[in-house]
């Protein structure tokens, strides 16, 4: 994955999307707040790859709270 921030976006059931591209503080039509940006590097690498693999297939990729919020990334980077 590229060095690229992700926008990040909390969604009203609790999930995160990610979504790459410039910085965009709403999503239009949808029920999401946008949290700020992401650098993929601060993701777990097993993480990483399959937020890749599904941006590889749509516009945005899910994770769960849990996911997010992961206490072993200790990088966590909001900007």
């Amino acid at each position: 994955m590229s060095s690229t921030l992700l926008n990040v976006y909390r969604c009203y059931q609790g999930h995160y999307m990610l979504q790459r591209g410039p910085v965009i503080d709403t999503v239009r039509g949808t029920r999401v707040h946008w949290l700020g940006v992401l650098e993929p590097d601060v993701l777990d690498p097993t993480l990483r790859h399959r937020v890749e693999h599904e941006l590889e297939a749509r516009a945005f990729a899910l994770l769960t709270a849990a996911q997010f919020y992961d206490p072993n990334r200790g990088r966590h980077q909001m900007h």
